[in-house]
This record gives C-alpha cells, sequence and structure tokens, in this order.
C-alpha cells in the first residue's frame, strides 16, 4: 500500500491484530489524498479505512462502509440530473457527490455518483423508475473497482464458495442474484515497501 500511496513523508504501520491495522501518515495532505481516493485494496482484498477520532478504541471502531464511483446506466436523457443521482446515491447508501463530466461525444451515456456504501448489505444491481404513460425503466448499476463479491447474495468480502445460504440452501435450488455485469474493470496493486518509514509523528485512518 505504502508503494501505491507514495506518501510524500513516509508511512507507518501497525498489526492491531483481528485483521485491523494502523496507517500513521505524517501530514494532513497525504490523509485527505488516500482517504478521497477509496476504495483501496490489497491482494485482492478490501481495505475500510477510517479515520480516527481521539480517545476512540480502535479494536472495537466499526469498519462496515467506504465509499465507491457508481455509474448508473440504461436512462433516459432526461433523467440524468443531479437531482436523480442524488436519489440514487440514497438508494444505494449516502449520497456524496456527483460527477458532471461524464459524456460521451456531447451526448451522456450513464451517470457517475460518489456514495458510501455498507459494505456488509447486499449490493443493488438495478432501480425500477416510473415514468409517465406507465412507462417502466430499470436503471443499473456498475461499481468501479469493486472488490470480491458474492454472486449469490451479492455481499462483498468473499466468494459463493464461502457464501453461509449454501448451507441452508440444496445446489440445485441456488438462485445467483449477481453476475459481472456490476464491476467495472480496475487496475491491479503492486506490494513494495520502499517508502516505508519505522518512526510516526501524526495519525489517521
Amino acid at each position: 500500500m505504502a508503494n501505491i500511496w507514495h506518501p510524500v513523508g513516509g508511512i507507518c504501520l501497525t498489526d492491531l491484530g483481528n485483521k485491523r491495522y494502523l496507517f500513521q501518515f505524517f501530514n494532513e495532505v497525504e490523509v485527505q489524498r488516500v482517504i478521497s481516493s477509496t476504495p483501496w485494496f490489497f491482494n485482492s482484498h478490501l481495505l475500510i479505512l477510517q479515520r480516527i477520532q481521539k480517545g476512540e478504541n480502535l479494536l472495537v471502531l466499526a469498519l462496515n462502509s467506504t465509499e465507491f464511483w457508481v455509474q448508473v446506466h440504461e436512462l433516459p436523457t432526461g433523467l440524468m440530473s443531479e437531482s436523480m443521482a442524488k436519489q440514487f446515491g440514497d438508494f444505494l447508501g449516502k449520497f456524496l457527490n456527483y460527477d458532471t463530466s461524464v459524456s460521451s461525444l456531447g451526448h451522456k451515456t450513464h451517470m457517475r455518483i460518489r456514495v458510501c456504501l455498507d459494505v456488509t448489505a447486499p449490493l443493488k444491481r438495478k432501480k425500477k423508475i416510473q415514468m409517465r404513460e406507465a412507462m417502466l425503466v430499470y436503471a443499473r448499476f456498475k461499481y468501479e473497482k469493486l472488490s470480491p463479491f458474492c454472486f449469490i447474495c451479492g455481499k462483498l468480502g468473499y466468494g459463493e464458495s464461502y457464501c453461509p445460504f449454501q448451507l441452508k440452501i440444496e445446489p440445485s435450488k441456488i438462485i445467483y442474484g449477481c453476475d459481472l455485469s456490476l464491476v467495472q474493470p480496475r487496475w491491479g496493486t503492486t506490494v513494495v515497501s520502499k517508502w516505508s518509514r519505522t518512526k510516526w509523528i501524526t495519525m489517521s485512518c
């Protein structure tokens, strides 16, 4: 992660146990840059980053949400507005931002919204929209930089081989509710530690 983030002042890492780690940066600029560019991954596993507040117990801190860019496809042009982006964002999780620069040769093909997602909840594939004259359309979602998820229950963090529903349902009756249509490609990662440091000054997420 240090090699990916390239922190100018270096970074320190402390293993807190129970799959929790403390990343300690040396200036506020680096902290903001890393947080604003989430999600991040290590060996294809999603990292849940949260800024630490003074006095918080790091071992019981709830780590269940992170930010994603989500694309909204198959919408009529007239519905591609900021007000609709906010509705979609709050439907998916919590709306944060709307990317107004998305276009294709002057014509928008999709919307792009920044959303804070609850990673313990299933990913949402689509949303039904009632239009005038009894016309229905379905907005379909694609998640950028999506980590491994279960095609059965739609939750992040594991594949269908580890899905708890497999213990309750006969294999022949399992329904795969998700597929790769939810995924937008992302770049790979590397693990090199030339940016590491052994002494820390300030701490963040």
